[in-house]
């Protein structure tokens, strides 16, 4: 029964501790409940962006977002 909870509960913090806003120059990305982590990407340091589909995923039109940016200098 316990476990049964935390598979309710769990997705919801989740999706409570990350948000993202796509701005005019920047990509901005926060994450945690109680230790926030802020990232900020200029999008001159984006790379190439790819989309992966699980197969859950594509069954409810969703799919992960992957970033990549050039290394620091």
């Amino acid at each position: 029964a316990a476990w049964a909870a935390a598979a309710v509960v769990v997705p919801v913090f989740r999706r409570r501790a990350m948000a993202y806003r796509v701005g005019d120059e920047d990509l901005r990305l926060r994450a945690g409940i109680w230790w926030r982590a802020v990232v900020v990407v200029p999008y001159a340091r984006i790379e190439h962006v790819e989309t992966r589909h699980a197969p859950l995923e594509r069954r409810a039109g969703l799919a992960t977002l992957v970033v990549h940016t050039a290394a620091a200098e």
